[in-house]
């Protein structure tokens, strides 16, 4: 059972086993629930993403949800490598602030995240058009 609590519509898009016999999943969601203490929401128009991490018996271990009000965010591929570091990759629709210019982006399509074994946010990258954003999240 991923998720507890709320009344959220989710899809799920990808799995990919993680090396401690565990297992990462992917996809997105509408609506709100709550998880390991957590309440996650996509407000009025969005949907966003989410990476959830379940240990080898089942149990969720954790969740995080990427995208913002009035977005887009679809989480449709996962990879672990060797040491639990988890990639994620997908679409982001919608308009965002580049932090190393200031200026906003509009209809940004390809997305990558990258998380640690523990679920700690890494960086993320965006694509418009023939540049990439990283951003730390």
């Amino acid at each position: 059972h991923l998720f507890v609590g709320g009344k959220a519509f989710v899809t799920g898009a990808a799995l990919a086993a993680t090396p401690d016999g565990g297992m990462v999943s992917v996809g997105d969601f509408t609506g709100s629930f709550q998880a390991l203490g957590q309440n996650f929401t996509a407000g009025a128009s969005t949907t966003r993403a989410f990476t959830a991490k379940h240990g080898a018996n089942g149990t969720l271990q954790w969740v995080v949800a990427m995208g913002a009000n009035g977005t887009t965010a679809k989480a449709e591929r996962v990879a672990v490598d060797a040491a639990g570091n988890v990639l994620v990759a997908g679409t982001f629709t919608g308009t965002v602030r580049d932090p190393a210019t200031g200026r906003w982006l509009d209809d940004i399509q390809p997305m990558i995240a990258g998380f640690d074994w523990l679920g700690d946010a890494e960086k993320a990258a965006i694509f418009s058009g023939n540049a990439m954003r990283v951003f730390r999240l």
